[in-house]
């Protein structure tokens, strides 16, 4: 059921719980489980600096790109990802890779699903975010589109990329 969402004019969802309860459609499938990540979800990882976030986030991504399991969090296969950085430049993000502790086997698939851009300088205007989501869907169609790091404050992103299939 659709509504006016009061003058607005926006049209909000809203269902009963019987409506809930009642409905027996299948649950769409996790990208990431469990419950990790779902088709147009974000996911947000944060903590102080320097604690090794763009580290854990390149080992998470490997796996995910060879559709192996992380600390419990398993894809539902290998995922096409798009990685847009905005602090490493191409000479330490390519020394960051050479030195992975990580099975040739994982990072041979990993490396046609995983696409790392290097250091990036962007304000996230309207006009690059279209720019930039256009291109990427054209070129690359991924699962998961990473950016590491917004930080920015009052900037808020929200990249809706349909998942194949």
């Amino acid at each position: 059921m659709l509504q006016d969402f009061l003058t607005t004019g926006q049209k909000i969802p809203f269902f009963s719980v019987k409506e809930y309860l009642d409905d027996q459609s299948p649950i769409p499938e996790d990208i990431v489980s469990p419950r990790i990540l779902t088709k147009r979800g974000l996911l947000v990882l944060g903590g102080p600096p320097k604690i090794g976030k763009s580290d854990f986030l390149i080992s998470w991504l490997i796996h995910m790109a060879a559709g192996r399991s992380f600390l419990g969090m398993t894809p539902s296969r290998p995922l096409k990802i798009f990685y847009m950085q905005t602090e490493i430049e191409y000479e330490y993000m390519k020394e960051r890779l050479q030195q992975l502790q990580l099975d040739k086997e994982l990072l041979d698939i990993a490396a046609n699903n995983l696409i790392i851009t290097p250091r990036v300088q962007l304000s996230f205007s309207s006009e690059e975010i279209d720019e930039i989501k256009s291109t990427v869907r054209e070129r690359f169609k991924p699962d998961i589109i990473a950016i590491d790091r917004v930080s920015r404050k009052g900037t808020y992103v929200q990249w809706e990329v349909d998942p194949p299939g």
